[in-house]
């Protein structure tokens, strides 16, 4: 069914109306990776990881003479029950816990895993442990931990709960609570497991070894960690060539390439190359064949039995393999056997064809890698490279602490068998009961590992590696902001490394990465974020497509021994096909109509003769439209579709029963050889197109998409605004007013930008804007703009411009001290029994010792009461001292002042009383609060100036703010004048303007339409001088521009002192403006000041001002001690009393004096030595 739009011009707003109904297919359409994974988490892997531990057996005393255990216990874990997260009372109530309360109560949103474990115990007794006595007993539900859940998944409360009327209507979940505060799992980036990589060996492995291939092989049931298989090719040759290695897990050096071949049951060195050339008769054979001969040749003569009695010198058996039994030659084997099958390329289970097909393609790349026929892989590419969403992360976490768990179980067990008290009744089937399962079966190694690692960031369990701040704290100062963190992800190498390799932007990231969006400095590069149409792929399972494959007509399974393409499903070799391009066409077909997932990448490699497939999860992927015979399949009839269906994207991919499928996803490896369309209307200018892009827009990230017009400024300046509109104000969450963060800003008025980009209604930024909309003049005028200064309309501001609310909250509790057992209580302090109280007012707060809502505070004040009451008071005196109470109140900080908004008192899950109270301050823009335009040009307020100073135009229009014409030219921000000339025309039209990028709109066509509308042309308006009246000598730019409030401010930031605290040991003004310290005069002040001549006024900076000390010194220059009323002096070197006329009086730091008593302990007698000035000048 061809489209009848084929080959004619798509319209735009067709274009959009796909994207819309992408993001109106799923809920949360910008968090869906993070929900995807973590349901994916709790309904598969949980069971999985439980079920992959059975049966853990125990054993006790071995019988030597008979070669039996005495006793046995065999534990099994069943079914896996969950339930949605709970609050547990302290009065033994249950209630339903919703992500508010949880955020509120400072609580840990979880829910409890149970688990039904099965306990086999046997018991042989008898001269010759004949009597065998088996029982089973099924302990249901027992509660192994605490699963933290994300907010938005299958398992949360946040719909149901009466209170939803507080939660954010735009709250995209994603994230999780623990302990109150809103945590979020970066997803991380890693190596493709099976999949071969070609590299040269590094130096620091040694220099015996030249080029390696290298595999991650992972099992594809279960929950493993992966294992690698190294096959290396020696640097030096011997008599007959270069020898070939195998290394794997396990071994103790690396095994002869053909000896690992007769292991694996291939005898026949002919048979081995057959594998390693695929069967075929290739020139590549002819010229290859010649260096296996020395690989040959090592293992000439050695049968299967022989290789594998060679390898079991070099693999050592372990310790949980013997079980105290004692080593022999058929263990021996037998380990081998067993290693071959799960510690070499565990993915390919125990087909040892499959093996020996695979390690002869690792041979064939290796070869072909070494003679430079091919290239080293690229490790910084995408295709290969996965990403590990939260939900994979928690479930390696839960695989290491359900390990602990178990390892911990065992080792309780051990000892139980030994010497427990079992043996008192001597019943063994008792050894397990319900009453000490919990003691066996810890509960909470597993809770407190996943809310260590989430608190803390420090993602693994101790004693394994660790990677660090994988766990982040949800960004909430702007609703951009916390989408983008969502949509973050890491690559784990170390931050300081110079490598620039990594951190440059890689062709095959495009449409997949936001190529503007990465942070400055160190991490520039290593942190990326997903472009909007991108996807994480979830595991899928591989039985649906195998059958698929199988029914080909052409396939052959492995064994036959045949030579074609190989098919490979996740790195898993299945079979060869005669005509790999016919069956990757057939695939195809199939994905488009539903049969084999949607997100399944089908991937011929031509050169290799290899067909590639791959279910995996962590494979980005990205919707695309599909191309066929050089016309677009999207057409009329979706177009009809799209605007009479609200939900129609599914039907886009699938198709119906008249609709034919017009999308698909494609994965980045198979993006890599599909040809792309960079616009739907110009697929008819190449007939080799096979996709298209929906549009171009899609490959930008979250904040990316909010600048208008970003295709026409320079790269640099879209990163810069990428990294400021995260700190920009507006409304982060729709119920502010009940949330209780440590910190939060919201702007009063914000306005809907006049020019928007289309994408950015998705994020909500015409619902809860972050910014508003000013006119700006862009002339010098003054001066005071120079170097990104802005100069301000005091009469806006009046207005109410950019004026925004800082919010502060104060978490208070009644903390109990275990080791004296002093309890607080919340009380008013009162000064006729309270000791320590400050100088400072308690007006706020009530009696009960909580704020009252309303009330202004200045920084100092009391904002939440609270006493301890004394202990071991005297009761028969009646002195000062005699006070009930102290006070142990908390204080606004020193350089804050404000309201009281809320107070929120209740009890936390420990039981303790608490408080929260939040303090609103109004600010209002001031000289040096920080402003930025959304395409980079942030500039500081340098003056503000009365309406009527400011320039006007013939209609009486003042600027809002006035920016410097300077600020163009070399930052090359066109998207910004853009962006005003359009807003002109928006202004005079009543309309909102399209600011997306990759359209075809110019300036000139804006401007023709402005010259029809009266307007200048290029939207330069004629003004006057605000103080004489007189016209301005030349036109000034002025426009409407969408500007931002960031939240650096002045206010949060100024600091002066003259005098004030110090610190103790030092006696030095303390440091940092929390704790109202001094400002650090330095070596480069210091040179500064001392070129200017003022030394004196240097002297009272470092002394008087600072740690101005006074010392004695002896005839000899020793400091020494005197008493000046007494007439005594002493010191170290002389034990009589020193002659008083010698004694010298100096001043010198206090921080010197602590330096000379240093030196002193260290047996360093350091002397003041006194100069006479006339001396020196003799």
């Amino acid at each position: 069914m061809e489209s009848k739009t084929s080959g004619t011009m798509v319209h735009s707003k067709h274009l959009r109306a796909v994207i819309d109904s992408m993001f109106l297919s799923e809920t949360s359409m910008l968090a869906k990776h993070q929900l995807d994974s973590f349901n994916h988490f709790i309904q598969v892997l949980i069971k999985d990881i439980v079920q992959q531990y059975n049966p853990v057996i125990i054993y006790g005393a071995f019988n030597e003479e008979l070669g039996k255990h005495e006793q046995e216990i065999k534990i099994s874990f069943g079914d896996v029950a969950f339930h949605s997260p709970m609050i547990y009372e302290n009065d033994g109530s249950m209630v339903q816990m919703s992500p508010e309360i949880a955020r509120l109560r400072s609580m840990s949103y979880s829910s409890n895993l149970h688990v039904d474990v099965i306990v086999e115990t046997t018991l042989r007794s008898g001269t010759k442990l004949e009597d065998v006595d088996i029982k089973t007993k099924k302990f249901e539900k027992i509660l192994v931990g605490k699963i933290p859940i994300m907010v938005k998944s299958r398992y949360c409360n946040g719909d149901n709960s009466e209170i939803t009327k507080r939660n954010c209507q735009v709250d995209p979940g994603g994230y999780f609570i623990v302990t109150g505060s809103e945590k979020v799992i970066i997803s991380q980036e890693r190596q493709a497991e099976n999949k071969a990589f070609c590299f040269p060996v590094s130096s620091v492995s040694g220099t015996r070894f030249s080029h390696c291939v290298e595999v991650k092989s992972v099992p594809q049931e279960g929950f493993m960690p992966a294992k690698p298989a190294v096959l290396k090719i020696a640097s030096k040759a011997n008599s007959s060539g270069f020898c070939l290695y195998v290394h794997f897990q396990g071994c103790r050096k690396e095994m002869p390439l053909m000896i690992i071949f007769k292991a694996l049951g291939i005898e026949s060195d002919r048979l081995a190359c057959d594998y390693i050339f695929g069967f075929r008769d290739s020139s590549i054979r002819k010229t290859l064949i010649g260096m296996l001969r020395a690989s040959i040749e090592e293992a000439e003569g050695i049968t299967q039995p022989m290789a594998l009695e060679y390898i079991a010198k070099y693999l050592p058996v372990p310790m949980r393999i013997r079980q105290g039994q004692p080593v022999s030659p058929d263990m021996r084997i037998k380990h081998v056997r067993h290693a071959l099958i799960h510690d070499f390329l565990p993915h390919l289970a125990d087909n040892s064809v499959q093996k020996a097909y695979y390690l002869g393609m690792m041979v064939r790349k290796l070869l072909l890698y070494y003679t430079k026929r091919s290239d080293e892989d690229d490790r910084d590419s995408f295709v290969n490279k996965r990403v590990d969403t939260p939900g994979i992360m928690l479930g390696n976490l839960f695989r290491q602490s359900f390990t602990r768990l178990i390892k911990d179980a065992t080792c309780i067990l051990n000892r139980e068998i030994n010497g427990g008290a079992w043996k008192l009744t001597n019943n063994f089937h008792n050894i397990i009961t319900n009453n000490n399962i919990y003691k066996i079966l810890k509960s909470n190694i597993i809770e407190t590992n996943m809310k260590y690692s989430l608190a803390t960031g420090n993602w693994g369990v101790k004693n394994t590696t660790i990677k660090i701040g994988v766990a982040q704290v949800l960004q909430r100062l702007s609703y951009l902001g916390t989408l983008s963190h969502l949509r973050r992800i890491n690559t784990p190498i170390d931050k300081t490394t110079k490598m620039t390799k990594p951190r440059k932007l890689h062709p095959s990231t495009y449409g997949y990465i936001c190529p503007a969006e990465t942070p400055e400095g160190t991490s520039i590069g290593i942190v990326k974020n997903m472009a909007l149409s991108c996807n994480i792929t979830m595991d899928v399972s591989t039985s649906q497509i195998e059958r698929c494959i199988h029914d080909f007509e052409s396939f052959k399974p492995i064994h036959a021994n045949i030579p074609g393409s190989a098919v490979y499903i996740n790195g898993t070799v299945i079979g060869t096909v005669d005509d790999m391009i016919q069956l990757s066409k057939h695939l195809i077909q199939l994905r488009r109509s539903g049969i084999i997932h949607t997100h399944t990448g089908i991937v011929p490699m031509y050169q290799d003769f290899e067909l590639h497939i791959y279910t995996s999860g962590g494979r980005l992927v990205r919707p695309v439209f599909i191309v066929k015979n050089g016309k677009l399949v999207f057409g009329d009839e979706h177009i009809k579709f799209i605007s009479e269906n609200r939900h129609s994207w599914n039907e886009l991919i699938v198709g119906t029963k008249n609709l034919e499928p017009a999308i698909e996803y494609l994965d980045v490896q198979e993006s890599g050889c599909s040809m792309l369309c960079e616009h739907p209307n110009n697929v008819s200018k190449n007939p080799r197109y096979t996709h298209c892009e929906i549009d171009p827009s899609l490959l930008l990230g979250i904040l990316a998409s909010n600048i208008v017009f970003s295709n026409h400024n320079q790269s640099p300046r879209n990163t810069y605004q990428s990294a400021m509109g995260k700190q920009a104000m507006g409304i982060y969450a729709t119920n502010f007013r009940y949330r209780m963060d440590m910190v939060s800003n919201t702007l009063w008025y914000p306005t809907q930008p006049l020019v928007m980009t289309h994408n950015s209604k998705h994020m909500n930024m015409r619902l809860i804007p972050n910014g508003s909309t000013v006119i700006i003049a862009v002339s010098s005028d003054k001066g005071y703009n120079q170097e990104d200064s802005l100069m301000f309309n005091k009469s806006s501001i009046d207005r109410g411009l950019f004026r925004s609310s800082f919010f502060r909250t104060y978490h208070v509790e009644e903390r109990k001290n275990q080791s004296t057992g002093e309890e607080e209580q919340f009380a008013k302090p009162n000064p006729n029994n309270t000791l320590q109280l400050r100088h400072c007012s308690y007006e706020a707060l009530s009696d009960d010792g909580f704020p009252i809502e309303g009330k202004y505070v200045n920084g100092g004040d009391a904002i939440v009461g609270k006493v301890v009451p004394m202990q071991n008071r005297k009761k028969q005196t009646t002195t000062v001292f005699d006070k009930e109470f102290r006070d142990n109140s908390t204080y606004i900080r020193n350089n804050e002042d404000g309201v009281v908004d809320t107070k929120y008192v209740s009890r936390n899950s420990d039981g303790y009383l608490f408080c929260k109270a939040k303090i609103r301050s109004e600010r209002r823009p001031g000289i040096g609060d920080k402003f930025s335009s959304t395409c980079g040009q942030k500039g500081t307020i340098g003056m503000i100036y009365k309406a009527e100073d400011m320039p006007y135009s013939k209609d009486g229009v003042t600027p809002d703010i006035i920016m410097n014409p300077h600020a163009f030219p070399s930052r090359m921000t066109f998207g910004q004048l853009l962006e005003s000339l359009l807003g002109i025309e928006c202004v005079d039209k009543a309309m909102h303007g399209d600011g997306t990028p990759f359209t075809n709109i110019s300036v000139d066509t804006i401007a023709s339409r402005l010259e029809k509308s009266g307007y200048d042309k290029y939207g330069e308006t004629q003004l006057y001088s605000g103080e004489t009246g007189k016209k301005l000598t030349t036109k000034i730019f002025m426009g409407p521009t969408f500007y931002q409030r960031l939240k650096h401010m002045v206010d949060d930031k100024f600091h002066a002192r003259s005098t004030g605290p110090m610190v103790q040991m030092t006696r030095q003004p303390s440091e940092g403006r929390s704790r109202d310290g001094g400002l650090r005069m330095g070596e480069m002040e210091r040179d500064c000041l001392l070129s200017h001549g003022v030394s004196q006024f240097q002297k009272e900076k470092f002394m008087e001002l600072s740690d101005n000390f006074t010392v004695f010194t002896n005839s000899e220059g020793m400091m020494c001690s005197v008493n000046k009323k007494a007439n005594l002096v002493k010191s170290f070197s002389s034990k009589n009393d020193e002659d008083k006329g010698t004694i010298s009086e100096h001043r010198i730091p206090y921080a010197t004096k602590l330096f000379l008593h240093e030196l002193q302990t260290m047996g360093i007698s350091a002397r003041l030595q006194v100069i006479d000035e006339n001396e020196t000048q003799n």
